[in-house]
């Protein structure tokens, strides 16, 4: 038996899709072209019968070129809806897909049907915290005779149900998108859609209501006709679960050691509860949330962490944090302790939203992070700095080197690159040992360090090489004058052991932006002037190219 004749004697509706001719069916059988009255003569496609949003689903799932099972929904020539599942398998031919239809009208149809019973009978029950309507999507009318909706004062029927409750205010401002989201996904035919919002039942009385609505379709069209909606009140499950979770966020900061601990409710800029340390430290107590977070900036903080304090603790940013959907956040900054110390601190805030009024609540706490900040700095350190000397290694020196010529540039400063290896300093490792050796580049280190300032970057790049890098320089007079100070610091002679000993060097000098501005082309230039010192005798210094003048 061939191919085709195999695949018509089959008893259900067979297949093949090619996805490079826009997915037109190069073969089917008799039971395929019957269920969906096509023409097997004609040119064929899955875009004949298959509803638009099934259509683009399935084309992935050949796409993934893969065996696949499909649920999806078709219509016959007469325009009634199909329910059919797909079991599909990739053939060799690239782009092809066999596929076996299998008709499930009529179980999803009786599905529909007890579905529709069921929730009929599950809402049967309805007591003053449970609401049942009847919801037309053709007319977006709403028809009710629960005693909990006459509660919340809604007319027995109501027209335009989505524009109606949001043009009288009913629904709270913060659950308008959850409120929409809902009648959205019911007008694109969703199964079920829910939500909890916040409803004025009266002006002065808003409550938290669940609402879920179950879609029911045509038995013929399988299009949604309408949805059965449930409303349940659930404003003292809300109250319990904010009190829930502000115990448990009590609990975790009083668990951490924590400096001071408040409570605030950001929209009403109120202090719900202070912490009495913090009071002390004031010397007040303060109700006003935007008043205390100014006076602990003015009378804690370090001043160069006030900016961050206030704009962290600002009530723009606190409320764009939660928009964010954040529910916690973090935030450093140094309290002063004395003149002479400042103390690291972390904030932890954590936002919860009050269910009866929708304001935006944060508890805040600090806790003491000298430790954590000292072994984050040994660490960045330890990763910069070389063992020995504790100047900036080579990856650092350069790195550092290229953002202030960067820096330079920008302000149209001169700056210069000197360059400096001992003279001989091997002779001293093997006549002395590394012990010594090491000694050497230690006070060398120091030396070097006497004739720069603090801000200068100065750093190790080799075995007996260092850098040094001056930004914003006057004068090429100014250059030499430092690296006569550099020669003569050098070769003072050094007591070790009761012995004095000298030890010099060289030092090449490069310019910027004369003869480069980045780090390469400085290190080489003042490198190239090294060596010509060496040249010269060595306990010298060279200009790279001697001639230029800034």
């Amino acid at each position: 038996m061939d191919f085709s004749a195999f695949t018509n004697s089959l008893g259900c509706p067979f297949c093949i899709i090619d996805s490079k001719t826009e997915y037109a069916l190069q073969q089917m059988n008799p039971a395929f072209s019957n269920l969906f009255c096509l023409d097997s003569q004609s040119e064929n496609k899955l875009s004949d019968f298959l509803l638009p949003g099934d259509l683009n689903s399935f084309k992935e799932k050949i796409l993934e070129n893969k065996c696949f099972s499909y649920d999806g929904r078709a219509k016959d020539k007469n325009g009634h809806m199909l329910f059919l599942h797909f079991e599909c398998s990739p053939l060799e031919e690239e782009g092809a897909f066999s596929c076996i239809c299998i008709d499930e009208t009529e179980k999803k149809r009786a599905q529909n049907f007890l579905a529709e019973k069921e929730e009929r009978l599950r809402l049967g029950v309805e007591d003053a915290h449970f609401g049942v309507w009847e919801y037309d999507l053709a007319t977006n009318t709403m028809i009710h005779s629960s005693a909990l909706l006459k509660k919340m004062n809604l007319e027995y029927q109501i027209e335009d149900v989505a524009e109606h409750f949001v043009s009288t205010g009913r629904i709270h401002p913060d659950s308008l998108f959850p409120y929409l989201e809902v009648h959205e996904a019911l007008q694109r035919g969703d199964p079920s859609a829910e939500a909890d919002i916040r409803f004025f039942c009266t002006q002065d009385d808003c409550r938290w209501i669940h609402i879920k609505y179950t879609t029911i379709y045509d038995d013929e069209t399988g299009s949604p006709i309408k949805a059965i909606g449930t409303a349940v009140d659930i404003t003292t499950q809300k109250n319990a679960q904010f009190k829930s979770l502000m115990d448990e966020m009590y609990r975790k900061a009083m668990t951490s050691d924590a400096l001071y601990l408040i409570e605030v409710n950001i929209n009403q800029n109120i202090v719900v509860k202070n912490d009495e340390r913090l009071n002390n430290r004031l010397g007040k107590s303060i109700s006003a949330f935007r008043q205390l977070v100014e006076t602990m900036a003015a009378k804690m903080v370090y001043e160069d962490d006030q900016r961050v304090f206030l704009s962290s603790l600002s009530k723009e940013n606190l409320l764009g944090l939660f928009r964010s959907r954040r529910q916690n956040f973090t935030f450093d900054y140094r309290i002063v302790v004395s003149e002479e110390e400042v103390q690291w601190t972390r904030v932890y805030g954590s936002f919860v939203m009050e269910p009866l009024m929708g304001d935006i609540c944060l508890l805040m706490y600090a806790r003491n992070i000298n430790d954590e900040k000292a072994r984050e700095r040994a660490l960045k350190e330890g990763a910069e700095k070389d063992s020995l000397t504790q100047l900036y290694n080579r990856a650092t020196t350069q790195h550092k080197i290229d953002y202030e010529l960067g820096v330079a540039a920008d302000n149209d400063q001169n700056c210069v690159l000197f360059m400096i290896d001992l003279d001989d300093f091997k002779t001293v490792n093997d006549n002395y040992g590394h012990l010594y050796g090491d000694a050497v580049l230690c006070e060398i280190t120091s030396r070097i360090k006497s004739v720069f300032r603090e801000t200068d970057v100065i750093g190790r790049v080799g075995g007996d090489e260092f850098a040094v890098f001056l930004r914003n320089v006057p004068s090429l007079e100014f250059v030499e004058s430092k690296a006569d100070a550099l020669c003569s610091v050098m070769q003072k002679p050094m007591t070790f052991d009761t012995e004095d000993r000298s030890v010099s060097g060289s030092v090449g000098i490069a310019l910027s932006p004369k003869h480069g501005n980045t780090f390469k082309n400085l290190y080489e230039c003042a490198d190239e002037a090294l060596y010509q010192a060496k040249d010269a005798g060595k306990n010298c210094f060279v200009v790279f190219r001697n001639k230029l003048k800034i």
